[in-house]
């Protein structure tokens, strides 16, 4: 939903026929755009974590240790999301330059904090790409080797 609300606002920068940044629109852009694509990241992760552990080692997590995931996960998200905005404001990148600044054809990390992009964004997906993976990997082969015996 916030990655579709953030490429919705697209339709502002048609409608005014340019992006305009900084801008609140361009900032809910780009922190919409920042968090859900982590969010989904996290959460694929999330779940191939809990697929690894019912079927391939047959544990199935109680529901305090879901719920508390999903809080976890949200708060690393916004907290990593928002640690960047602050450190944008504390040790500006460049002058007139918000966190969220024009990126293409909608507003995303400025380039002006190329670093956070790395380790706010691309990162940490890319973890969650390699532990999603391997763990469905690991569910793959227990599962061809259980249809073997």
């Amino acid at each position: 939903m916030m990655e579709a609300v953030a490429y919705a606002l697209s339709i502002y920068w048609v409608a005014n026929d340019g992006i305009i940044a900084p801008s609140p629109v361009c900032w809910a852009q780009g922190w919409l755009g920042s968090t859900s694509n982590l969010a989904a990241s996290l959460f694929l992760t999330a779940i191939s974590v809990s697929t690894f552990l019912t079927v391939g080692l047959g544990y199935k997590l109680a529901p305090w240790a879901v719920y508390a995931t999903v809080i976890v996960l949200w708060v690393f998200d916004f907290g990593i999301n928002g640690a960047g905005v602050i450190a944008s404001v504390l040790h500006p990148g460049a002058p007139n330059e918000s966190f969220y600044m024009r990126a293409n054809v909608w507003c995303w990390i400025s380039t002006a904090y190329d670093s956070w992009r790395l380790w706010a964004h691309y990162f940490w997906i890319m973890v969650s790409i390699a532990i999603t993976v391997t763990l469905y990997s690991f569910v793959f082969f227990t599962l061809w080797r259980q249809k073997r015996n």
